[in-house]
């Protein structure tokens, strides 16, 4: 069996000796590795050539001379013998796949399988254009600033379907990736690796994406005639869509609401796992006060339903199943183009629909709502001490916070007007 070179960085033919300045340690004869200790860098390498003359060299990660030796003496007895290299002889470090898995599980060590999943499906293109571009960095070792600058640029020049460039959020989360795993790596292995992503920075994008990418955020204005639109077109996706933008659920989270985690008395809605979603970290998983514009949305959902789902999910499709992800991106995307063409409001021609969360913070935060209470209200991670160990946030405390901003912030309900439990008690509605 021949040694296999697949993961060890390659060389000229015409290389045929270390470069000056470096001392040689051991020579394992003829067929075997030289091991090089380097003072300059106080690195040691091995050289050798394989089957096909091909001469090959690599660091180790050694400190020692006797760690050197040891691990040359490994790899040359498994060469000489056909064994090639074995994944127990740590010879060339991580390679950029499997310091990116474990980046992403270190790091989100409370997120769920959808989360891990969405970031590496942000890290295959980094891996792709690295197999198309940049051949010898193989291991996280190899992967310098000048390659990530390299890559920034190249997303930066890159393209979508419509011929458009990039947006920045797109641009920002497959970054986000490499400079998590590179502050990761430098983090866990201090002796090994250094923070190569560090002095690559978003800002300059940032300033040139605010030019020309869409709003993240609607106006009262815009989303009234959104949800008008929706409740006359669209009544499958007005309840989700209220859920979205006038109670700051994610998309997912409005769209696999059950009967049993709305309570029309309270008016809460409880925002927990269900057979078709899991909530993304502990503090998504709440319950909330909403307003009565989103309790009517609810209502009528449960409603129209002509037959039951067996877990109780509000939002159904045409074929009487949950939604999945795709599904409800593509109906919301198509709902908003629709209404762009029957209004003519051009923010919502390119709009995304995960957005409709965010134009619930800005509506809120413009009424001046505590911004504690509104990170509790949305299930986001609090960042402080007081937040994660101490201060808890009541379901009253958001009530009074959040329902009212909101209804202000439409102008459809004051302040003072009865909240969404006392109209609904007065109703009759249990």
């Amino acid at each position: 069996m021949s040694f296999d070179t697949s993961d060890f960085g390659e060389l000229s033919r015409a290389e045929t000796a270390p470069k000056p300045g470096k001392v040689l340690v051991k020579d394992f004869a003829r067929r075997g590795l030289k091991l090089y200790h380097d003072p300059a860098r106080g690195k040691w390498m091995f050289y050798l050539r394989d089957s096909e003359g091909r001469q090959l060299r690599r660091d180790l990660p050694a400190t020692t001379k006797a760690q050197a030796l040891e691990m040359a003496e490994k790899l040359n007895a498994d060469h000489l013998t056909g064994k090639g290299y074995l994944p127990d002889v740590d010879c060339g470090g991580h390679s950029v796949g499997e310091a990116i898995v474990e980046a992403i599980n270190g790091k989100t060590g409370t997120a769920n399988d959808a989360t891990r999943k969405n970031y590496a499906d942000r890290a295959e293109p980094f891996l792709q254009w690295l197999a198309d571009r940049k051949l010898k960095a193989r291991r996280w070792g190899d992967i310098s600033t000048k390659i990530v600058r390299d890559y920034l640029n190249d997303i930066l020049a890159e393209k979508n379907e419509r011929g458009e460039s990039l947006c920045f959020d797109t641009i920002r989360m497959r970054l986000f990736v490499v400079k998590m795993t590179s502050r990761y790596m430098a983090e866990s292995y201090p002796d090994r690796y250094v923070d190569v992503a560090r002095p690559v920075s978003l800002k300059g994008v940032r300033r040139a994406a605010r030019t020309r990418e869409v709003e993240r955020a609607l106006d009262a204005p815009t989303l009234q005639t959104f949800l008008g639109f929706l409740r006359q077109r669209r009544p499958d996706l007005w309840g989700i869509a209220c859920l979205e933008s006038l109670a700051g659920l994610r998309m997912l989270e409005a769209a696999h609401v059950r009967e049993q985690d709305v309570d029309f008395r309270a008016a809460t809605v409880r925002v927990t796992d269900t057979p078709a979603h899991k909530v993304k970290t502990p503090q998504s998983n709440r319950t909330i006060p909403v307003c009565g514009r989103v309790l009517e949305a609810l209502r009528t959902a449960i409603q129209a339903i002509r037959v039951r789902h067996p877990d109780g999910y509000v939002f159904l499709t045409r074929r009487g199943e949950p939604w999945g992800p795709d599904g409800i991106m593509h109906a919301m995307k198509k709902a908003l183009r629709q209404c762009w063409q029957t209004s003519g409001v051009e923010v919502l021609r390119d709009f995304q629909p995960h957005h409709l969360r965010a134009t619930f913070a800005t509506l809120v935060r413009r009424q001046r709502a505590d911004s504690r209470v509104l990170q509790s209200y949305l299930g986001q991670v609090p960042t402080d001490v007081l937040g994660k160990h101490y201060e808890a946030i009541s379901v009253d405390q958001m009530r009074s916070e959040i329902v009212g901003a909101i209804g202000a912030a439409m102008n459809a309900e004051s302040v003072n007007e009865p909240l969404g439990y006392e109209t609904n008690r007065a109703n009759g509605v249990q």
